[in-house]
């Protein structure tokens, strides 16, 4: 299996592929050259250098990057939030996915609420994060106009997910004041969206 995944981190996620599925071939993105190296020491030191592909590049650059190239997966985790266009982001994906191809994405969504209040700290989390925390509703519509089929979604609140387990995830939240009190109600409503639909 042929798979794209969108924002590898520190290929945590490539990892934990390939330890239970270890001919997998997978291609990574990533727009970070600062861990370009310890990134390219943890592929040597795993001897996953036939496996994983790290190009550090952006999402605006897929279709480019990728046109000769066909997948089987491509995993957004928590990472397409990061985009400028979401939308534009989810067509090019389609175009490079194989026949059976799916699509995987986990994101963050803000509540759709009336409140101007939770409007304006969601606002406010958007600037401090340097994201979109978009709305089920959004994503669901962009999957729909990127010609994606049978799309499925699970959601949990953020507060349950294991981003909690992820001290640095809980420290940024420390860091831009998102837990204290007069944003605590915004941070309680966001939730964890898990999407996966078909080419």
């Amino acid at each position: 299996m042929n798979i794209l995944n969108c924002g590898c981190n520190l290929i945590e996620t490539e990892i934990r592929l390939l330890s239970k599925y270890p001919n997998l071939k997978i291609s990574s993105l990533t727009n970070s050259n600062k861990f370009k190296k310890k990134i390219n020491m943890k592929i040597k030191n795993l001897k996953y250098e036939k496996n994983i592909n790290v190009n550090y590049t952006t999402f605006e650059n897929i279709k480019i990057r990728f046109d000769e190239i066909k997948f089987d997966r491509v995993i957004f985790i928590e990472s397409l939030s990061y985009s400028k266009n979401i939308y534009q982001i989810l067509l090019d994906c389609n175009k490079i996915l194989n026949k059976n191809g799916k699509i995987y994405i986990r994101i963050i969504t803000a509540p759709n609420t009336e409140s101007s209040f939770v409007k304006e700290n969601i606002r406010d989390m958007q600037d401090k994060l340097q994201c979109n925390l978009v709305y089920h509703e959004n994503m669901i519509h962009f999957l729909q106009k990127a010609k994606y089929k049978n799309i499925k979604f699970s959601s949990i609140p953020l507060i349950l997910s294991s981003n909690y387990l992820d001290p640095l995830f809980y420290i940024s939240l420390l860091r831009y004041k998102l837990l204290n009190f007069g944003n605590m109600f915004s941070t309680l409503s966001l939730s964890e969206t898990m999407y996966i639909a078909d080419k």
